[in-house]
């Protein structure tokens, strides 16, 4: 096996700097390795996303689009093997450091994500109105209901975007179905679901970067992990990927 052809220069300068700029909001200290086990995931599913809506851009030829797949999903992949390398997690979570600290990592992460938006598709690819209202009426939401509960008014959010996200890209790809044999109807249905996922994971990064939120108090492993984001991620990214080769190959 040619294990050259998991080396994805663009991917790993991505994944790399999103690393140091998590590092750079705890001063390099030794807690930011909790904060690298909380977000590694989203932020790689962030950097997939990007490439996935870069691709879907710019692909016309349905035959070349497994190598811009397997490159998209490269990501995603570097941020499994970061997560697999933190094998223990302080019983500490609330991060200790200050405010200026975090936000230059998170300057740096908007400028890092920014850039290969940028640099992919173009910033005004990534705008999707009904995604981002989605997203915001959902945290809206949540806040009315910790009001009900008498709680305070983002408790617990943190934890709850990574669903959110998860729900909206759900609700995308049952949008998709109706409309599978007509591609160009897909481009809706296919942003709204990209596109509210990418929304809420940014952020829960920068809340969690900025703001730690108390429901994340003495948790001993990350409640953001594989099984509760990134698998559910990878196969919705396949039932939608399965859709849109169906639709164009059936044109």
């Amino acid at each position: 096996m040619e294990f050259s052809i998991f080396l994805n220069i663009d991917s790993l300068i991505f994944m790399g700097l999103a690393v140091v700029f998590i590092f750079v909001s705890q001063r390099f200290g030794s807690r930011g390795l909790i904060l690298l086990d909380d977000l590694v995931i989203p932020i790689g599913i962030i950097g997939t996303l990007i490439g996935f809506v870069m691709m879907l851009g710019s692909e016309e030829n349905p035959m070349a689009l497994p190598s811009g797949i397997f490159a998209a999903l490269m990501p995603t992949l570097y941020a499994l093997i970061i997560k697999s390398l933190i094998s223990e997690r302080e019983g500490l979570v609330e991060l200790d450091s200050s405010l200026f600290s975090k936000l230059q990592g998170c300057v740096g992460l908007i400028i890092l994500v920014g850039y290969m938006m940028q640099t992919s598709a173009g910033l005004f690819a990534f705008a999707d109105v009904a995604a981002f209202l989605y997203v915001l009426s959902s945290i809206i939401l949540i806040g009315i209901i910790n009001l009900l509960k008498e709680q305070p008014i983002w408790h617990g959010l943190q934890k709850r975007l990574s669903g959110i996200g998860l729900l909206g890209f759900l609700i995308g790809i049952m949008f998709m179905l109706p409309g599978f044999n007509d591609p160009k109807s897909l481009g809706p249905a296919v942003a709204f679901s990209y596109l509210s996922l990418m929304y809420a994971l940014l952020i829960l990064v920068m809340l969690r970067i900025l703001i730690p939120d108390e429901s994340w108090r003495d948790e001993e492993v990350s409640p953001i992990d594989w099984l509760a984001l990134g698998l559910p991620f990878l196969i919705g990214l396949t039932v939608s990927i399965a859709l849109l080769l169906f639709s164009w190959l059936v044109v």
